[in-house]
């Protein structure tokens, strides 16, 4: 059940000033309309800790496991090796079944539920920024903003009904309250601090992102909220626990002002040798003019970045929606992908324009069984229809 939100107005200094209000499950921040014209961002300081990562395929969600570990919400320490192994044990079975049928329209076990003040980045535009990090040619690079690029700015002012980000519409106090998503194409890439710094941990990340900001060369968009993607080349690894643990991550910062920044961190890589962050070896886009590695990873990249703006969107702080075991929503249903579709020996459930995704489920804040999740008793859906 909904509860009325009441309306509260606090000063915000980093890109926006926003209003928040509180629904019961939620909170929705909204820009004013005041001065909102393209600035730079503002540097920010790491909080410290990150969110769980996108398990790595050998484990599958499992909604009926409990969990024998305690723990705190949906984060673990920055560069804390081996700490998303720990909870991957515990979260999620490893290539297990659920034992029992549901029906659809039951109650999940282990359902997901809003804490804290739950804010979510709601009423808004959100501006997705990517910050290619490490080497990467003119070629790729334009075919990861084209891929990428396409799958976020789908979902602008038109919001699509049946577009994978509608899957969060029940996390916000009204389906008007989802954020408008765009991709800000452009092809400045931040260099490493030396040829030989291809280990980027958790801390790096946020150095780089700082090095892109100050340099200004893309300012934010006017009247946007920014997230900033930290997109390492192939030839750097985030050495916190990259293809062996997870395949990427979020959280956020503070500025000097106290506003909170959120960021994502994803990579390119080598899918035989992480083949943990990949579904399958071929590419559905054959239209794309990468080699067939090249492809492969851009694939699994796209659903990891889908997992983190679903999570981004509705625990940008690490403190609003998660499950007892403190899974997010995307969490839930890692490496789940619903009803697919085979073109040339590859598998898809998503298209939009010329290109095809296989882009993994998420869970629905209601927390009914979908039809997709009777056999292990989840709420997960592609689309939230």
């Amino acid at each position: 059940m909904r509860l009325k939100a009441s309306v509260v107005k606090v000063s915000v200094v980093l890109i926006t000033s926003l209003i928040i209000t509180s629904p019961s499950f939620g909170e929705d921040n909204r820009l004013d309309g005041k001065n909102q014209n393209s600035k730079q961002g503002e540097n920010f300081t790491p909080v410290g800790v990150r969110s769980h990562g996108v398990p790595t395929r050998e484990w599958t969600p499992n909604s009926a496991q409990p969990s024998t570990m305690s723990l705190n919400g949906p984060s673990v320490n920055q560069d804390q090796n081996g700490s998303d192994d720990s909870w991957n044990a515990q979260a999620f079975s490893k290539n297990q079944a659920s034992a029992r049928t549901y029906a659809v329209g039951a109650t999940a076990p282990n359902p997901i539920s809003c804490h804290g003040s739950c804010s979510v980045l709601g009423n808004t535009n959100v501006a997705i920024i990517p910050v290619w990090v490490g080497s990467w040619d003119s070629t790729k690079l334009a075919n990861w903003n084209n891929i990428l690029g396409n799958l976020i700015n789908t979902y602008g002012n038109s919001k699509p009904t049946n577009h994978i980000f509608n899957t969060n519409v029940k996390y916000f106090s009204s389906p008007s309250a989802m954020p408008t998503l765009n991709w800000v194409t452009h092809s400045s890439v931040v260099n490493l601090k030396s040829p030989t710094a291809t280990s980027v941990s958790d801390r790096d990340v946020s150095t780089y992102l700082n090095t892109f900001i100050s340099a200004n060369k893309v300012p934010v968009p006017s009247n946007s909220i920014p997230v900033y993607v930290y997109i390492g080349s192939s030839n750097t690894r985030l050495s916190s626990g990259f293809g062996t643990s997870y395949c990427g991550w979020h959280t956020y910062g503070t500025t000097s002002n106290n506003s909170r920044q959120p960021y994502i961190a994803i990579q390119d890589f080598d899918p035989k040798k992480y083949s943990g962050c990949t579904y399958q070896q071929i590419s559905p886009n054959s239209n794309v003019a990468l080699d067939a590695n090249s492809n492969v990873a851009l694939d699994a990249m796209a659903s990891v970045l889908a997992h983190e703006i679903d999570e981004t969107i509705t625990d940008p702080y690490l403190n609003a929606w998660y499950d007892a075991r403190g899974a997010e929503n995307a969490d839930k249903c890692a490496w789940t992908f619903g009803a697919t579709q085979n073109s040339g020996g590859s598998l898809y459930n998503f298209t939009s324009g010329s290109y095809k995704y296989l882009i993994q489920q998420n869970w629905l804040a209601d927390n009914k069984v979908t039809s997709t999740g009777t056999s292990s008793g989840t709420a997960c859906s592609v689309t939230g229809n």
